[in-house]
């Protein structure tokens, strides 16, 4: 695996990002003829158009990249174009929608490990842009880190927009949802974006924690 010390990073570079794009775990040369599972299995998360990161190095046709949010992978260079007059990241703009808008928008939206758009979403990056979208705040990409942004409480004194935290029941995968009027809002594997009952969402979950973010 390629990898570039912290050392070794550079200075300050910045660079807008030209379209929607993967940012992989690692460079693959081989990037147009991959498999949508080959795929899935480097995509750490997305980035968008508009979006500007930072430039840390270059391996070949691949620059490695961080977001504001502190997520690092590599994005092919033609994705993105460096910008000498930039110093800082530009934070996005946030908090334009209301909870029931940004999620009909996202109702029925397919799964993508590691999606990011309306293309393809997965459970931690819906929380993510729920967040940014709605309360105007920036939040760790993955469910992990997202949990460990604030203090963990029972789910007995769950309050809306919680994030719920669980492990699935089949397969054991760490999951997360959005709480909402009595509802569980994710992006589940097998139905994409969905609304579930507590009901639903505990039958599919063993619960671990929630937390607020706000």
């Amino acid at each position: 695996m390629i990898k570039i010390d912290k050392s070794d990073w550079i200075p300050s570079l910045y660079a807008n990002v030209a379209i929607l794009g993967d940012v992989l775990t690692e460079p693959n040369e081989q990037l147009p003829n991959l498999s949508k599972e080959q795929l899935n299995k480097i995509r750490n998360t997305q980035a968008h158009a508009g979006d500007v990161v930072r430039v840390l190095g270059h391996h070949q046709q691949f620059s490695l990249v961080m977001k504001i949010d502190g997520a690092k992978g590599w994005m092919h260079k033609s994705w993105i174009r460096e910008n000498l007059s930039l110093s800082d990241f530009v934070r996005p703009s946030g908090g334009m929608k209301s909870s029931t808008e940004f999620l009909s928008e996202f109702t029925g939206v397919p799964y993508l490990w590691g999606g990011l758009s309306k293309s393809g979403i997965d459970c931690s990056g819906l929380a993510q842009l729920y967040f940014l979208e709605v309360h105007d705040k920036i939040i760790p990409r993955n469910s992990r880190e997202q949990r460990k942004f604030a203090s963990e409480r029972p789910f007995e004194d769950v309050r809306d927009n919680d994030l719920v935290y669980g492990v699935g029941k089949v397969g054991g995968s760490h999951h997360v949802g959005i709480y909402l009027d009595g509802h569980i809002w994710h992006a589940y594997s097998d139905e994409g974006v969905v609304r579930h009952s507590t009901e639903r969402f505990l039958n599919l979950f063993n619960i671990e924690a929630v937390n607020t973010l706000l």
